[in-house]
């Protein structure tokens, strides 16, 4: 099966506004995929309307804070685009964080002239794989094209507690007097009322079941597939993981159509599929199984070319 990008398979199109919401990777994604569309030629500019640790150097070239941009904002904008290809922008930077930007200031972004795509992270986990979510959440623009959802398994079988989820007294409402994180208490939050996919109400939804690393997680993702099989509209899945091999950083991925074909896939013929009994963890070389920014809390100096 050929190999294809992130970017390809969810077929973008120009002048997308993509929104990352749930919990368990949407930084390393927003990231990548941003990655991938500037190496392909486009221009792209990521954001939260929330807020995300301050970018690292390698996870974005430039980074703008608006409190500090020029007044002409567009033709900046413009020119940083056309040298970098890819920018980060928040309104301002606070306790090494950049702070999300307003749906009027999102519109704005949107329009720029010359811009391919607006990537935001409009939802906030904490670093944790799971999460109990409250009304005012996620925080999305209305405008959004495509709204990726973000659900780590990593967590199947591991206690409800602070180290694994955020808020994690909502998540025990919602698990039937057991402690443990269960395939049910995982398909209530995906599926049920304000659940992490009934919240992402605009534009095109995938779901992305993220951090497989064992077969118990990967029967796991392949369940709630099967029970996001009957929404309507339909929802795309990907699996992704260390099970699937460990280049790219954060795993590779595999894609399944709503009627539960895979489409395409990132992996090698020599790297264990779905169902196959030979599957083993496949650990990332660096270790890095956990989907937070790795940059914590501590802002680039200034000046210099990174941050204005």
């Amino acid at each position: 099966m050929p190999s294809k990008s992130f970017a390809d398979i969810l077929e973008l199109h120009s002048k997308e506004t993509i929104a990352l919401t749930g919990s368990g990777g949407k930084t390393h994604l927003m990231f990548q995929l941003a990655r991938e569309l500037q190496r392909s030629g486009k221009k792209v500019i990521t954001t939260t309307t929330t807020r995300i640790w301050y970018p690292s150097e390698e996870q974005s070239p430039y980074v703008v804070t608006l409190d500090r941009a020029p007044a002409d904002l567009e033709a900046f904008l413009q020119g940083l685009l056309a040298r970098y290809g890819h920018i980060s922008l928040g309104l301002c930077e606070k306790e090494g964080k950049l702070q999300g930007v307003p749906p009027p200031t999102m519109a704005a972004l949107a329009a720029l002239p010359g811009l391919d795509a607006l990537i935001s992270e409009a939802d906030g986990s904490r670093g944790k794989s799971l999460k109990g979510y409250r009304d005012h959440e996620p925080v999305l623009s209305g405008i959004e094209t495509t709204v990726l959802v973000v659900m780590a398994l990593d967590v199947l079988g591991r206690e409800v507690s602070h180290r694994t989820v955020h808020r994690p007294e909502i998540v025990r409402s919602l698990a039937s007097g057991s402690s443990c994180i269960d395939l049910p208490l995982l398909g209530r939050l995906l599926l049920g009322n304000g659940g992490y996919l009934e919240r992402a109400s605009q534009g095109k939804r995938v779901l992305i079941l993220n951090k497989i690393s064992t077969r118990q997680e990967l029967a796991g993702a392949e369940a709630l597939r099967e029970e996001v099989r009957s929404l309507r509209p339909p929802v795309a899945v990907f699996f992704r993981g260390p099970l699937f091999g460990s280049d790219p950083p954060g795993g590779s991925w595999c894609f399944m159509n709503p009627d539960g074909r895979e489409q395409a896939s990132n992996g090698t013929k020599e790297q264990p599929y779905l169902g196959d009994p030979s599957c083993r963890r496949r650990e990332q070389a660096d270790g890095q199984t956990q989907a937070a920014c790795p940059h914590r809390g501590k802002a680039h100096g200034f000046p210099g070319p990174h941050k204005v």
